[in-house]
């Protein structure tokens, strides 16, 4: 579709070896190799294409958070460019920012950023990325006078050091000439003041009542203009007070987004908000409400109870992500400002608050285009005739009963039916439907649209008492063309190994994938997600609630 499109490429070739351990050592210039070779470098195109291969030179691994490429060109008088990544097999898809470059050159006043979250690339390996840049109208560019070329590769930067390729301006590099250090009288050390302009997460203050339960809203503040695409951080509470129930997206994540949530350290939950578009489409770019955590309280307690963000610790976190990481399209925030909240209990007693249910395992749903169907599941309301609900949304775009979707109760709240008509607009890849509450709490269906794959069943639950394989069928009616490439760990992002970890059998319909009981045992306790990748780029996800 976009073979004539002036493409940005960013293709991650299978000789790449991720890890998601980050201990990487310090490497020289020549440590990195960098080619481009564009599909055109002469006439128009609506998009530009090539490939950019990067290779690792050097005996060391390289910590692929630290590593940014830069393409450089012109717009042409085009603004609003966006990417489409057509394929990666790296654990977490690389994210591409377009923004201006300056000071603009005859052949560059735009540069294309990409950035990974996480991941390593070994000594002697390589990465080739394959995608697409260019503007929601496909407008004509001009494709011979842009900076980045055959002649001129990428820039590579490591740590923010130019390692390989060209820019058009170099990078300069001072060193400060040291000063003679004087003899100073010890002063005494001010306390620092917060910088009210910083990237700042801030715990809400709520009133409680014993036996009771309590949201906690968590806010983010000053959102950097790049927009935020992934957030994860630490709550700490006093565990034999309080209890975690539950947690709900806020008011700002959009529908292309997810936040996840681990408490199975008695004391801490770990949030994590990740944008899972691979468009930039579920980044935030406003303040407000990122998560509502539900807490019981404890039946006698008095006073009040802290609730402050863990800065030291990776409780509940992957090993990779420090305990408060907040990533925006042009790479790690690094001025973080925390502000604690608590749940006071005392004065007049507050009316209980009506609580959703917690869902048992996430609500989740296939859309094959090639075999249309509507997507119906159980929405759990126990509290249903004073806490109903009051919208279905698909981002800020509601649902129209009878129209887009038919809401039906029953004795445990709700059938939930989603016309094929309405899933018939959304493009290939991974989109959230949020069921909202009276009370302002929220439940996602997450769905995945495919283009002849589907899969069941799409949750399973393992208990470590008795385990077991676990077993699901994979149709995919285009498997010559569109086999799966990979099978991961969606919370680490490492690679089920075949044979080891899992076992994919091809069947007439697809395939027959088992996940071992060994692999399985190792997951914490709580709802995990496996992964099936395809080469188009589209993913299904198994949730597996560990017991």
């Amino acid at each position: 579709m976009y073979n004539k499109k002036k493409k940005v490429s960013c293709l991650l070739a299978s000789t790449m070896l991720f890890s998601l351990i980050p201990a990487m050592s310090a490497f020289a210039a020549s440590s990195v190799s960098v080619s481009y070779s564009p599909s055109a470098s002469s006439g128009t195109g609506s998009s530009i294409s090539g490939t950019i291969t990067i290779t690792n030179t050097g005996s060391s691994a390289i910590d692929l958070s630290t590593l940014t490429i830069k393409n450089y060109f012109t717009a042409d008088g085009i603004s609003g460019f966006v990417y489409d990544s057509y394929y990666t097999n790296a654990p977490v898809a690389p994210t591409v920012a377009v923004s201006s470059y300056s000071p603009a050159i005859s052949t560059a006043d735009s540069v294309a950023t990409y950035s990974f979250a996480s991941g390593s690339l070994a000594a002697g390996a390589s990465i080739t990325l394959n995608g697409a840049i260019r503007n929601g109208s496909y407008s004509s560019m001009n494709l011979g006078n842009d900076y980045t070329s055959a002649t001129n590769a990428p820039a590579v930067f490591v740590s923010g050091t130019l390692v390989a390729g060209k820019t058009p301006v170099p990078p300069v590099t001072s060193t400060p000439t040291p000063s003679p250090k004087p003899t100073a009288t010890p002063t005494p050390i001010a306390t620092p003041t917060p910088d009210p302009t910083a990237f700042g997460i801030t715990i809400g203050k709520v009133a409680g009542t014993a036996g009771a339960t309590v949201v906690v809203p968590v806010t983010i503040k000053n959102v950097p203009t790049a927009k935020l695409d992934a957030l994860n951080f630490i709550v700490k509470y006093d565990s034999t007070k309080l209890t975690f129930v539950s947690a709900a997206a806020g008011s700002i994540v959009p529908s292309t987004a997810s936040v996840y949530t681990d408490a199975t350290t008695a004391g801490s939950v770990g949030v994590l908000y990740a944008d899972e578009s691979g468009a930039n489409t579920g980044a935030v770019s406003a303040a407000g409400t990122i998560v509502n955590l539900t807490f019981k309280v404890a039946t006698t307690v008095t006073g009040s109870i802290p609730l402050t963000i863990d800065t030291t610790t990776t409780d509940g976190l992957s090993a990779a992500t420090a305990a408060v990481d907040a990533s925006g399209n042009n790479g790690e925030i690094t001025n973080i400002t925390t502000t604690a909240g608590s749940v006071t209990f005392g004065g007049p007693t507050p009316t209980p608050t009506p609580v959703v249910t917690p869902v048992s395992g996430p609500l989740t749903g296939i859309f094959n285009t090639l075999a249309p169907a509507d997507i119906t599941v159980a929405v759990p309301d126990a509290n249903k005739a004073t806490n109903p609900i009051v919208g279905v949304y698909a981002g800020a775009t509601k649902l129209y009963s009878g129209i887009d979707q038919q809401l039906t109760s029953t004795t445990a709240g709700y059938s939930a039916k989603i016309f094929k008509s309405f899933l018939s607009k959304f493009a290939l890849g991974s989109h959230v439907i949020t069921f909202k509450f009276k009370d302002g709490t929220s439940v996602n269906l997450t769905f995945y649209v495919t283009n002849g794959i589907d899969m069941t069943p799409l949750s399973a639950a393992f208990t470590k008492a008795s385990p077991a394989d676990v077993t699901v069928a994979l149709t995919d009616s285009v498997k010559a063309t569109n086999p799966i490439i990979g099978v991961y760990n969606g919370s680490t992002g490492a690679k089920l190994a075949s044979g080891v970890n899992q076992q994919l059998t091809s069947t007439t319909a697809g395939y027959s994938a088992k996940i071992y009981k060994s692999y399985l045992s190792t997951l914490p306790t709580g709802t995990n997600s496996i992964v099936f990748k395809f080469k188009d780029g589209s993913l299904v996800k198994l949730y597996v609630v560990v017991k």
